[in-house]
C-alpha cells in the first residue's frame, strides 16, 4: 500500500512537472512568437524608413540635379547676353570707325575737288592772260605798223611838196 502510495505520489509529482514543463514550455513559445512579431515590426519598419530615406535622397538629387541644371542654363543665357553686347559694342565701334573714315575720305575728296577747280581757275586765269598779252601785242604790232605807213605817208608827201 504503501508502495502504490509512493507510485502514486511519484505520479502526481512527474505528472505535475509534465503540466509544469508543458505551461512553461507553452509560455515560453508564445513569448518567443511575441519577441520574433517585434522583430519583424523593427525590421519592417527599418525597412520601410530606409525605402523612404533612399526614396527622399533620390527625390533630393533629382531637385539637386534640376537646379544644378537651372543654375547652369542662367549662366549660359548670361554668358550668351554679355557675349552679344560685346559683338554689339564691336559692332557699334567698327560703324563708328567706318562712318569716321567715309567722313575723312569725304573730306578729302572735296579738298581734291576744290583743288582741281582752283587749278582748273589758275589753268583759264593764265589762258586768259595768254590771250590778253596776245592781243596787246598784236595791237602793239598794229600800232607800229600804222605810225609807221603815217611817217612813210608823210615823208612821201613831204617829197612832193
Amino acid at each position: 500500500m504503501r508502495k502504490q502510495l509512493r507510485l502514486l505520489i511519484a505520479l502526481v509529482v512527474v505528472l505535475f512537472l509534465g503540466v509544469a514543463h508543458a505551461i512553461v514550455d507553452a509560455e515560453q513559445r508564445r513569448e518567443n512568437k511575441h519577441q520574433r512579431e517585434i522583430q519583424n515590426a523593427q525590421n519592417a519598419r527599418q525597412h520601410r524608413d530606409a525605402r523612404n530615406q533612399r526614396d527622399a535622397q533620390h527625390i533630393n538629387n533629382a531637385q539637386n540635379q534640376e537646379q544644378q541644371r537651372q543654375q547652369q542654363q542662367k549662366n549660359q543665357q548670361k554668358n550668351q547676353q554679355k557675349n552679344q553686347q560685346k559683338n554689339q559694342q564691336k559692332q557699334q565701334q567698327k560703324q563708328q570707325q567706318q562712318k569716321q573714315q567715309q567722313q575723312k575720305q569725304k573730306a578729302q575728296q572735296q579738298r581734291q575737288s576744290q583743288q582741281k577747280n582752283q587749278q582748273q581757275r589758275q589753268a583759264q586765269q593764265r589762258q586768259q592772260q595768254r590771250q590778253q598779252q596776245q592781243r596787246q601785242q598784236a595791237q602793239q604790232r598794229q600800232q607800229a605798223q600804222q605810225a609807221q605807213q603815217a611817217q612813210q605817208a608823210q615823208q612821201r608827201q613831204q617829197k612832193r611838196n
